[in-house]
Formats: structure tokens, sequence, C-alpha cells
């Protein structure tokens, strides 16, 4: 049994990603979201400590969440037919209004209203 310091949330967020260290950017999916990190599907393993830059897509705002974050693992999906990988994400930058609108956002998803 996996244990958590933090409770998850399963979401689809558009998320666009770039290596701080580099020019490759992608464009994925984040799978779900605690108060500290988040989990993404990407096309290939990315070492831990890596540092990334995330422009998250909340349904209905024009507005990205802009953050940094830094690889803590990564993995091969578990469902048979995806060919990715998973990576969990912990989140090191995120300004306080951007902070607010993504548990806004999660708040109204934990309730059904989005």
């Amino acid at each position: 049994m996996e244990h958590r310091a933090r409770a998850r949330l399963e979401v689809a967020l558009k998320v666009k990603w770039k290596f701080l260290e580099g020019d490759a950017k992608d464009l994925s999916l984040i799978r779900d979201v605690s108060e500290e990190g988040l989990q993404i599907e990407v096309e290939k393993e990315i070492l831990p400590g890596t540092r990334l830059g995330l422009s998250i897509q909340l349904p209905g705002d024009e507005s990205m969440i802009e953050a940094e974050a830094v690889v803590c693992w990564t993995r091969k999906a578990h469902e048979t037919w995806r060919t990715d990988y998973d990576a969990g994400l912990r989140v090191t930058r995120l300004n306080e209004s951007d902070r607010e609108r993504l548990f806004h956002y999660l708040k109204l998803r934990m309730t059904g209203q989005v």
C-alpha cells in the first residue's frame, strides 16, 4: 500500500512543460494533483532532480498558471495500453495568485461543481 503525505485529486489538465536547463518543450496531461506536487504523463523517462517550467491550463481560463517543479521519480505507465511514462513532480515555485486559482479549481472539482 502506498502512503502519501498529502491527499491527491485525479484530474485531466493540460500542461506545457520545458526543461529549465535547455530548449526542449512538450505538451502533456496532469493526471493528479496534491498540495505539494503533481503527476504528469511524459513520452520518455526524465531523471530525478531535473527542473521543469510548467504552464498549466485550467478549463475555461485563458490565463496559464506558471510554476516550476523538480522531478522526483519517473516510471513506466501502469496501464497496458499506454506506452509512455508517469513522472512525479514536486512544485518548487508557484506564486500566491496562481496557487489560489489552482486550489479554487480543485475545490470546485472536489465538490462536483466542474
